[in-house]
């Protein structure tokens, strides 16, 4: 049984994982190390102001996060605007854990006083239908072609 549970400094381990996850979505590509310079904006300094994540846990192991925090990355609309990241190991995809993974960041992100989230997917991605399904909508195209995507408001 898959558990979902708010994420601490603690679970930076798990937030890196679905970093890289998310980043390397695509597995006929190149994968990004995690320190690549272009995840910097989602690695680095966790801990601070709008930094929430929430973990899911299948007997107390990580396996998938989604977070977000304000930073300036390919997904930026607003400086007051978290932009989200979401992984979930290969094994357990296709399950609705992504779901119960944004939904639980939505709830938390609302209780935090976050009225928008915001994100950013490759065309290709199959994410793309289930953030659409969630009511996140394209509001622009970031600098790598990627859809900027926001959930507004937060239910």
């Amino acid at each position: 049984m898959v558990a979902i549970r708010p994420g601490g400094p603690e679970d930076l381990p798990a937030i890196h994982d679905a970093l890289l996850l998310a980043a390397n979505w695509d597995p006929s590509r190149q994968q990004r190390p995690l320190d690549d310079p272009a995840l910097a904006p989602y690695r680095d300094g966790w801990g601070r102001e709008g930094d929430l994540a929430v973990i899911a846990e299948v007997e107390r192991h990580a396996i998938g996060a989604a977070y977000c925090r304000l930073t300036h990355g390919y997904g930026h609309v607003a400086d007051d605007i978290p932009e989200i990241t979401v992984g979930v190991e290969s094994a357990y995809r296709g399950r609705g854990i992504g779901k119960q993974l944004l939904l639980a960041l939505a709830d938390l992100a609302h209780e935090h006083g976050f009225t928008r989230l915001s994100l950013s997917v490759e065309p290709g991605n199959p994410a793309r239908r289930l953030y659409a399904q969630l009511g996140y909508r394209q509001v622009g195209v970031d600098e790598g072609g990627g859809i900027v995507m926001a959930l507004d408001p937060i239910r």
